[in-house]
């Protein structure tokens, strides 16, 4: 479980249950099963690029608004 991944998740889980969606839900808006939604929301993988975009166009936000954590810092990954 890498931190970027967790930190979307997060944020993808917040937005979900302020829009009130439901797992189900979610997973037919993303053409995917409510349980890959779960492990993206758990951090458990990390979710595409290209899902994560269709998202944040569907909620009205700018894609990186899922790369900011709780203190409004910037995650990313640097691979060492």
């Amino acid at each position: 479980m890498s931190e970027l991944a967790k930190v979307v998740g997060s944020k993808v889980k917040q937005k979900r249950l302020e829009l009130g969606y439901t797992l189900d839900f979610m997973g037919e808006l993303l053409h995917c099963s409510h349980q890959l939604v779960m492990h993206y929301e758990q951090g458990f993988c990390e979710m595409p690029y290209d899902r994560l975009s269709e998202f944040s166009k569907l909620c009205g936000l700018p894609v990186d608004w899922f790369f900011l954590d709780d203190h409004s810092m910037l995650v990313y990954y640097c691979p060492l």
